[in-house]
């Protein structure tokens, strides 16, 4: 084991969205057999591997012609990725089901989302990056030409699972970031933590977590159960009227099992959470 092989870090960046169910028949058809295994990705890949470039003289994955790079450190493929790709998907999500939209397509298509999610690329997330800014910008444009792809059906429900983690690993680095360079708070980013606390307002039904869309409609949330409970009863406290909103955000934001901090301490994150949650609730 330790002279015989190479255990290296790396990072794959690829849309991969699983099962083509609505597809599937018709595909089999067509070949004449059946793959369980079917899966549907997009054609955009990058694999990133730390670790010396002469390794792909043994393993040719770039020499192939395959999107590999051997990199000697990760971290700004890592951040990239994570900040700009994910980091959009998880503002997207909360906002998009609360507000109708099932797939990222939809957004894009949206011209409101669209601005929006061009407007928290462009001008919050890469500017909190610590790396070029013009390959931040290429990487983030092409980010949402991805996005646009019409063969990708990639619902917002399923981003969805597990927003908070997603949240704190993807966005809140970027609000703390922004905030410390610039002095004031990242309002797109602001806007989507908004929408995230209105997500999470859901009741039990049947063993299920259910929220109501703007509009009134159904949706699931899935997360750990202390993080839905924590909300649940946020949120019936507050519908009760035994606590103001300001008081549901401040419990909230101060919630450390959900963050790993105190993010109360942040000049007016709360004031400007309460405004837009306040255009959020009937």
């Amino acid at each position: 084991m330790d002279r015989d092989n190479l255990f290296l870090n790396s990072l794959v960046d690829r849309i991969v969205t699983g099962f083509p169910a609505n597809e599937s028949d018709t595909l089999f058809a067509e070949w004449g057999y059946k793959d369980t295994l079917l899966n549907t990705a997009e054609p955009y890949h990058l694999w990133a591997i730390e670790g010396d470039p002469c390794i792909d003289q043994r393993l040719p994955l770039q020499q192939s012609g395959l999107n590999v790079h051997w990199v000697k450190d990760l971290t700004p493929y890592q951040m990239r990725k994570v900040r700009i790709l994910n980091g959009s998907h998880t503002l997207l999500a909360p906002l998009g089901i609360l507000s109708g939209l099932e797939e990222v397509k939809q957004a894009i298509d949206h011209p409101e989302f669209n601005q929006f999610l061009s407007n928290a690329i462009e001008k919050e997330i890469i500017p909190s990056l610590p790396f070029d800014q013009n390959e931040m910008m290429q990487y983030g444009e092409s980010v949402l030409e991805r996005f646009k792809n019409p063969f990708v059906h990639h619902l917002l429900a399923d981003i969805s699972l597990n927003s908070i983690s997603k949240f704190k690993a993807r966005l809140l680095p970027t609000l703390e970031e922004y905030h410390e360079a610039k002095g004031t708070l990242p309002d797109c980013i602001v806007r989507g933590f908004s929408g995230l606390i209105r997500f999470y307002r859901v009741n039990e039904m049947k063993g299920s977590y259910i929220g109501k869309s703007f509009a009134g409609k159904d949706y699931v949330v899935k997360d750990d159960i202390k993080t839905i409970e924590f909300f649940q009863e946020q949120w019936l406290r507050y519908d009760k009227g035994e606590v103001p909103l300001r008081q549901l955000i401040e419990a909230t934001l101060s919630n450390q099992y959900l963050w790993g901090k105190d993010l109360s301490d942040i000049p007016n994150l709360g004031n400007e959470i309460c405004q837009y949650l306040e255009g959020m609730i009937d």
